[in-house]
């Protein structure tokens, strides 16, 4: 019995993957004998097929690009939690706790070419000197208060020892002690007249904290919903939203930073140091929040684009 090409090649498949009949195998190898164009595509079917290489690799490269730029993200984010982490700790270890007056906290001397001496007991780890001219013009008033830190009580101590609070011989009229709220809980204390002439003798003279802080929380405030309308308003346009998200992130991150540092309290007797130390804070937080609202968004992206 004679098959046809078309036949044979119908059959060829299942001869080749032996899934024929031994008469079936019997045809096909018969005819296959006879004609060599089957026989052809017997042999393509059988030898194994070389496929070209796959050349389009940018896919792998974005997929390669993305996953590196995430490891370096990451590190990036653990760093600077870190470093928020030790500034916070370091800042609380270094607050200055005021101390009462007492004679062994500071003692006063004079010489007799009118040098005044202030003289530290080991307790002390820092100390504030204010100087103002009398209302007469004669000499200088002298406002002083003394702190230590857990870091000084801990962990390294230092000896400030003695200091010479008019090296030029300036006129010494008196020098008052003072405690800062810190300690005492109150708002503000009477200074504690130390040495020499008691120019308010009928009270009044009160050391108070600074309030400066505050207004910065205050502004910080102001600024966040300033600028959370301005993103209401502009949420559509896209290029004004991504730098209007990159700007709400300026006062949160202040308002974070003064939480870390100062908690809920906004009076400080040290402002300088305290807001100081509330911007080193603020910068590494402000590198978290972005980092952090950078994964968040790919991550709804991803999100988004496997619900779809």
């Amino acid at each position: 019995m004679r098959l046809s090409c078309d036949v044979i090649r119908d059959l060829l498949p299942l001869y080749a993957e032996k899934m024929v009949s031994d008469d079936t195998q019997t045809l096909v190898e018969e005819h296959l004998d006879a004609c060599p164009c089957c026989k052809a595509e017997l042999d393509k079917m059988v030898q194994p097929q070389k496929l070209p290489p796959d050349t389009h690799i940018e896919p792998f490269r974005k997929a390669k690009k993305k996953l590196n730029t995430t490891k370096v993200y990451t590190a990036i984010l653990s760093v600077l939690i870190t470093l928020v982490i030790t500034l916070t700790v370091v800042a609380d270890l270094t607050a200055p706790q005021y101390l009462p007056y007492s004679k062994e906290i500071v003692t006063v001397s004079e010489q007799e070419d009118g040098t005044v001496y202030l003289s530290f007991s080991e307790e002390v780890a820092g100390y504030d000197i204010n100087r103002y001219l009398t209302e007469d013009r004669t000499g200088y008033e002298y406002s002083i208060s003394t702190w230590e830190t857990t870091w000084h009580k801990r962990i390294a101590k230092n000896n400030i020892g003695s200091i010479v609070i008019n090296p030029d011989q300036e006129n010494v009229v008196s020098i008052y002690y003072y405690t800062a709220a810190d300690l005492s809980g109150d708002f503000g204390l009477n200074n504690l007249l130390i040495y020499g002439k008691d120019l308010y003798p009928n009270g009044g003279v009160v050391t108070l904290p600074r309030l400066v802080l505050g207004y910065y929380v205050i502004f910080s405030i102001l600024l966040l919903g300033m600028l959370a309308v301005l993103y209401w308003v502009f949420h559509k346009n896209e290029k004004a939203k991504s730098m209007l998200e990159k700007a709400l992130l300026v006062p949160v991150s202040y308002l974070l930073a003064h939480l870390c540092v100062k908690g809920l309290t906004t009076t400080s007797h040290s402002a300088t140091r305290d807001f100081a130390v509330i911007m080193l804070v603020m910068f590494p937080i402000y590198g978290v929040l972005l980092l952090a609202s950078y994964f968040i968004k790919r991550y709804w992206r991803t999100r988004k684009g496997n619900n779809e």
